[in-house]
């Protein structure tokens, strides 16, 4: 019997040998993309673990489908940013946006280009670990897709100096991760995705804890305060000479109840084709379930990274959305209380005019 299982033991491991160097013959022809050096980190394995984790740990009461008047106002936002970001320049984008700028010709290139804004404005930026839960997670989008950097991801997580510095003494106190302004994203420059997981704007974070009654109206807003900014610079870094290669942006788990709302609403017009990455349903950018879905708080984010930052990324925009459920949400497939779906976001260069 002990003999057996050692001869058991050793099929095993020479099949995970074998298995990599396939691995490493199929990826032979793929495009290399050389990375920056990792981060200095300060953060640990397991709160790369918790973050990525961090969603599936709120219960959020039922948020049922978006009400009529919700639904064409996202329409309405969605279709103007779709139609900012095939603009051809800054100054056009710039004028289309004046429709829900409140007539404002505020300039729609960013004037955040550069990586050392990011400190210069006290947000803390270190690279975390993993491990194998987001590969667990989203393993069905990688093989659907045929993409190859799974191996290769950067966790970047940013957070916001001492959210608590401008506070009198009296007042001030120990803040949860949750509470911190923070953003964190999962990079992936072989195959141009980003993944969304855990994002608390200043903004949000400051509003919810006004409501809990820590006066946090006191804060200082950074100047460099939004996901698209943040997102942009970051990417910047990690993805160097190859910035225009961007095709998919997934907001995990989201539990924003207006995007939850919309996500709920396309899935039930579309027949309740509700499910992982491969069953679900594209909704191409022409629909009007798309252009809710971007005109949503986590849509437009999206919209405001491809249309901010022009001059670097060259004319992209959405092409078609998918709201499906990530292969860690076996209980969720009934869209119960729990449900916290995933938006992809396909990404592809503007039509010539």
């Amino acid at each position: 019997m002990h003999r057996m299982i050692l001869n058991l033991a050793f099929v095993y491991v020479l099949s995970l040998f074998q298995g990599a160097i396939s691995d490493a013959a199929r990826n032979r022809h793929v495009q290399s993309v050389s990375l920056p050096p990792p981060l200095s980190s300060s953060v640990t394995e397991s709160l790369g673990r918790y973050v990525i984790r961090g969603t599936r740990q709120i219960s959020l009461e039922h948020i049922g489908p978006a009400d009529d008047s919700t639904w064409q106002r996202l329409i309405c936002k969605g279709g103007i940013l779709g139609d900012a970001m095939r603009a051809k320049d800054a100054n056009a984008a710039t004028h289309i946006l004046s429709e829900i700028n409140n007539g404002k010709h505020e300039g729609s290139e960013s004037k955040w280009t550069n990586y050392e804004s990011l400190e210069q404005n006290d947000w803390k930026t270190s690279e975390t670990g993993y491990g194998r839960i987001f590969k667990h997670q989203f393993s069905t989008l990688y093989h659907t897709l045929s993409f190859k950097g799974l191996n290769d991801m950067r966790q970047i997580h940013s957070a916001w100096g001492d959210s608590q510095h401008n506070l009198p003494k009296a007042e001030r106190r120990k803040p949860e991760q949750s509470e911190m302004p923070h953003f964190t994203q999962l990079y992936d420059p072989l195959d141009g995705a980003i993944f969304a997981l855990r994002n608390l704007s200043p903004q949000g974070a400051f509003l919810k804890a006004d409501k809990e009654g820590y006066q946090a109206g006191k804060y200082h807003v950074p100047a460099l305060r939004y996901w698209s900014d943040i997102v942009f610079l970051e990417w910047q870094r990690l993805a160097q000479d190859h910035i225009t290669n961007i095709n998919l942006i997934v907001r995990c788990g989201i539990t924003d109840k207006i995007t939850l709302a919309a996500a709920r609403r396309v899935v039930e017009e579309s027949g309740n084709q509700y499910g992982y990455f491969n069953e679900a349903k594209d909704s191409p950018i022409e629909d009007e379930s798309a252009k809710a879905l971007l005109g949503t708080p986590n849509g437009e984010g999206v919209a405001w990274l491809l249309l901010n930052h022009k001059s670097r990324l060259g004319c992209k925009e959405v092409k078609r959305v998918r709201v499906f459920a990530d292969d860690t949400e076996e209980t969720d497939l009934e869209m119960t209380v729990n449900f916290t779906p995933s938006i992809a976001f396909f990404i592809g260069n503007c039509e010539a005019s």
